[in-house]
């Protein structure tokens, strides 16, 4: 990767900024490098996705146990839930 292509994700009519998202989701012990970028959707014009690689100790997380904690502490940070990552890779 060698950057962002624009600094706003426009999903819906809402504005998100993947900078905003990837803060919150630093807030997430396991979470050791988060890039957030905009994925095109039929219904929302774009929606939030994630690339998230997983500190050593935490890589044998199952992917469902992942989002559901991360969902949670995004929740605690505050972040409005339309700016949540709905594709992670």
């Amino acid at each position: 990767m060698t950057g962002r292509n624009k600094e706003l994700i426009k999903r819906g009519g809402e504005q998100v900024s993947p900078y905003e998202v990837e803060d919150a989701c630093y807030n997430y012990e396991p979470v050791e490098t988060c890039v957030v970028f905009a994925v095109p959707s039929p219904i929302w014009g774009e929606q939030v996705g994630a690339a998230i690689v997983l500190r050593k100790a935490f890589q044998e997380k199952d992917e469902s146990t992942v989002r559901r904690e991360l969902y949670n502490e995004l929740r605690k940070s505050g972040l409005e839930r339309h700016k949540y990552p709905e594709i992670m890779v």
